[in-house]
């Protein structure tokens, strides 16, 4: 009798320890019980309590276990979400707020099988968790995450060993950048995320992988100034604009497309002056005189109030976005040098550099720092970076942060690169010894005015020498409203048609530039030769500085490349701007020389030489 009675009171204890921990996670539910591989598991649920901050891991702190079915644990954190709904009423979005507050947890999971987990919550009451749950995880056509090719640091590859080359341009909010004055057409900022997914799918047909979006002072950030629009100030994230990032996201995942995520805007940390027109740090909500505690702009890189505040944010980012397989990169900031802490050390001369590394070094240290947070913290170590408004600048953070991936400068014109070769063979130049894939985050003739002439020069010419040169893909042009209203998105299609089977990595690529002869220097060829591959872009002289009006290079001219290993190759020429096939021929190198003849050529064409085994 004893020992009975002590086990009914032992099992009575674990049933309501049990109750317990069920208690404070109400109305849990899955997506799904079955899904693909590097798809979306995602767990919905409410807290039997509220709290006074929910974005406040202090406070309140949710975390998914999962393990895999081969014994590993990945451990993603949970986020206070609001649901919402949208529709067009005319032209203008109209976004609504559907439910109440609830919870979420979002994993990927990497391997296929059986999958456990569980849920615990931590506050000031202590530790409850909830029993096991399962789900299963089967085969799928996700290629995965993005990262560094480990034999070729130069490219990228998804996580099932796919190539990936990422060829797109920017969209930073609906609508803008139209890139010049007298225009005729009219931007549509009101139609908020719906002209989003119009850009996706655009993109997506003319073969785009890539695009960049930031959280920005006009458009989708996650926290501003209490009482602008309905900001709450620091650290109260704005719910309605991150559910918006989760359309857009949800969209680039079904079109294919990949995002470098820009996580802060420089101008919040930089005061509007004639010169620096971006700066809205009279707005902060780190400005003191706004309920923040920072005095001046160039005090972010050295408070630890502003980096508890810095890294809490992208806690939440984290949490909600870092399981993402569609989020190429984080960039932990846009054009830092236009940050008032840089700004100051160019002494007024914008087109200067950095004359003594200390002067900045508060800046490398910070980017290091936020790196190795998001690092630590982002299950799936997705790529991270960080943004120079002139290409120019920055030498200094490559060399001296060792956390971040990606090297990125904008590429604009100024008075000593002027045109598009000159600018990508700088930039090129410049960054090739960083042992980093290298990308221009903007580029498309001057940051401020253009015509449609200069736009599309810039645009289509950029887009071949990026790809003939060691660049690590063809992103970053800025005008994308001048893009959609004009529909060139066309440009894209040829690139991606041209490239389309093929894969850069380990080819050791050796760049190389020749004036093709007999054609008075009008008619040049640039371009990169591997071992089993070359590409050549053959182009007109003109064409790096108008569209319009240019002659024809008559045929019979003759393009001799040297140090060729000997045997057969084939030889397909490609309109560039139809991005079609109209030649192939079969030729032979011998005593290290390769012969081509060359059609003639008004603009430009594209050559692709593949070695026969």
């Amino acid at each position: 009798m004893k020992l009975f009675k002590v086990v009914i009171v032992v099992a009575v204890v674990l049933i309501n320890q049990s109750i317990i921990a069920e208690t404070n996670i109400i109305d849990e539910r899955a997506n799904s019980k079955k899904i693909e591989q590097y798809d979306k598991f995602e767990l919905t649920f409410s807290l039997g309590k509220e709290y006074k901050d929910p974005f406040d891991k202090q406070i309140v702190h949710v975390q998914g276990h999962f393990l895999s079915p081969s014994n590993k644990e990945t451990v993603a954190d949970g986020f206070y979400y609001q649901d919402y709904r949208h529709h067009l009423y005319g032209s203008t979005e109209i976004i609504s707020q559907v439910g109440t507050p609830e919870w979420k947890i979002r994993f990927t999971p990497k391997e296929t099988g059986k999958y456990k987990y569980w849920i615990t919550l931590k506050d000031r009451e202590g530790t409850t968790k909830t029993s096991e749950r399962t789900f299963e995880v089967i085969n799928g056509t996700n290629p995965g995450f993005i990262s560094i090719c480990p034999t070729d640091r130069n490219y990228f590859e998804f996580s099932n060993g796919e190539f990936y080359y990422p060829i797109g341009h920017n969209i930073r909010y609906p609508a803008g950048g139209q890139g010049g004055k007298g225009f005729d057409f009219s931007l549509q900022f009101q139609k908020g995320t719906f002209i989003y997914l119009d850009y996706l799918q655009k993109m997506s047909l003319n073969g785009e992988n890539w695009m960049a979006i930031w959280f920005s002072t006009d458009w989708m950030n996650l926290e501003w100034k209490n009482g602008f629009q309905d900001y709450k100030g620091l650290g109260k994230y704005n719910l309605e604009n991150a559910w918006k990032l989760d359309e857009i996201l949800h969209k680039a995942h079904e079109r294919n497309i990949y995002i470098n995520l820009f996580l802060n805007h420089h101008g919040e940390f930089l005061k509007k002056t004639e010169s620096t027109p971006d700066g809205v740090w009279h707005d902060s909500p780190y400005n003191i005189e706004n309920g923040g505690f920072l005095k001046e702009p160039e005090e972010l890189y050295t408070d630890n109030r502003a980096k508890t505040w810095q890294k809490q944010k992208l806690d939440y980012i984290l949490a909600r976005w870092g399981y993402s397989i569609n989020i190429m990169q984080w960039t932990i900031i846009s054009e830092i040098d236009l940050t008032q802490l840089y700004y100051d050390a160019l002494h007024g001369d914008f087109m200067s550099e950095v004359e003594d590394i200390q002067e900045v070094k508060p800046v490398i240290d910070w980017l290091e720092e936020m790196a190795q947070y998001i690092k630590k913290h982002d299950p799936n170590k997705h790529l991270i970076s960080a943004n120079f408004a002139y290409y120019r600048h920055g030498m200094e953070v490559w060399a001296n942060t060792p956390t971040l991936d990606i090297v990125q400068s904008n590429c604009f014109t100024n008075d000593t690169e002027d045109d598009p070769e000159k600018i990508i063979s700088t930039y090129t130049e410049l960054m090739k010894n960083f042992n980093m894939p290298y990308l221009p985050a903007e580029y498309g003739g001057h940051w401020s005015y253009n015509t449609d002439d200069t736009l599309e020069t810039f645009l289509h010419c950029s887009l071949w020498l990026m790809f003939m040169s060691n660049m690590s893909g063809a992103t970053g042009f800025w005008w994308w409203s001048w893009i959609d209203a004009k529909n060139m998105y066309w440009h894209y299609k040829a690139l991606a048609d041209f490239i389309i089977f093929d894969d850069k990595r380990n080819q050791n690529f050796k760049p190389f530039k020749k004036v093709i002869p007999k054609t008075n220097g009008k008619l040049r060829a640039i371009g990169i030769k591997g071992k089993d591959i070359i590409y050549i872009w053959i182009y007109n002289k003109k064409v790096l500085e108008t569209q319009k009006k240019i002659k024809t290079i008559s045929a019979g001219k003759v393009l001799e490349l040297k140090n060729v290993k000997d045997g057969k190759y084939l030889v397909e020429v490609w309109d560039t701007y139809e991005g079609e096939k109209i030649a192939a021929k079969k030729v032979s190198a011998i005593g290290g020389k390769l012969n081509l003849g060359l059609p003639k050529v008004r603009k430009d064409i594209a050559l692709k030489i593949k070695r026969l085994n």
